[in-house]
């Protein structure tokens, strides 16, 4: 443990040492100074529930992984923390409490498309962040989204899509680590790189979160690919900052339809159509500019905290009122 912190903390150092990191907190700090982003429209749930919310986690991560959804149910929702057990791989379990009736939740942030079958067959309500595209038989399991714990795409949207510097950055652009889908991140970007004419930018090299964003908010096209499951971060961030995205499929589904040529362009799966993709989108200002504003949409009616959270409370009280619980 104590190698890994090491490594952990190197790696910030190195971080931090280049010139535009300091340039990126600055902005970042600055932007937190100012009222944050928010839709202009979120429908409301119908009613307010209590939600009990477990104490502690049966994971460290969880904590960090269920900020946005903590913060947003406590706009929606009166929470109350209490001691709960919490058994299963990367999932929370909670209650919703409306009018004398109670249900059992479970939250499964695992970033894997299988479920816990014994709790699910335990709780009322299953939400299944990395929901697979089939399904699971089980009527209460239902789509959870996909979160990013990061504040920033949330907080300031608004200002990443209003930059000056608006498709002034880099043609076609990806940055990826490598502790998940190494292969086929490289196989991307060989391709990418194997057609100059396209502008590629972004590579295995890490800089910090904000300075990411913007880079993907300047961008022209950008390039979502598989984390350990089928969605990750990076999707979060490009439909946040109305990004036009090209993505490997995803084979997995959120609460809402991405659809496939208005929110975002998907790719064969062996991606060997990728770098034609992008050079289309390159060329026809008009569909990338539709795509980009519908992704924006998207993001800020679904996939903000606020509308999500929403829509997991008004799945709570439909449960409740329909004698689940």
């Amino acid at each position: 443990m104590g190698g890994r912190r090491r490594d952990l903390l190197e790696s910030r150092a190195r971080k931090l040492a280049r010139p535009t990191a300091w340039g990126a907190l600055a902005r970042s700090a600055a932007w937190d100074l100012r009222r944050d982003c928010v839709p202009a429209f979120v429908p409301e749930p119908v009613a307010r529930p209590v939600i009990e919310w477990p104490a502690s986690y049966g994971h460290p991560i969880a904590a960090w992984f269920m900020r946005p959804l903590l913060r947003g149910f406590r706009h929606w929702a009166t929470v109350v923390r209490g001691e709960m057990e919490q058994r299963g791989d990367g999932i929370v379990r909670c209650r919703a409490h409306h009018r004398g009736g109670v249900i059992e939740v479970a939250i499964d942030y695992l970033d894997l498309p299988r479920i816990e079958d014994g709790i699910a067959a335990e709780v009322d309500l299953y939400f299944k962040l990395q929901h697979a595209e089939a399904g699971y038989g089980r009527p209460n399991v239902v789509p959870g989204g996909y979160l990013q714990p990061r504040s920033q795409a949330y907080d300031h949207y608004c200002r990443l899509r209003g930059l000056p510097g608006r498709e002034s950055g880099a043609s076609v652009y990806g940055r990826f680590g490598t502790s998940y889908g190494a292969s086929l991140r490289r196989q991307a970007i060989e391709l990418l790189e194997g057609r100059p004419e396209l502008g590629y930018d972004g590579g295995l090299k890490m800089v910090p979160y904000v300075q990411s964003l913007r880079e993907a908010a300047e961008a022209r096209v950008c390039v979502d690919l598989p984390g350990r499951g089928p969605f990750c971060y990076r999707l979060i961030d490009y439909l946040s900052v109305g990004a036009c995205v090209v993505a490997a499929p995803h084979h997995a589904r959120l609460q809402v339809e991405l659809e496939d040529r208005r929110h975002i362009v998907y790719a064969r799966d062996d991606l060997s159509d990728l770098p034609d993709l992008c050079a289309w989108l390159l060329e026809d200002d008009a569909a990338r500019r539709r795509i980009q504003k519908e992704a924006g949409r998207l993001f800020e009616r679904h996939l903000h905290y606020l509308p999500l959270t929403s829509y997991y409370v008004s799945t709570m009280l439909e449960a409740l009122g329909s004698g689940q619980g």
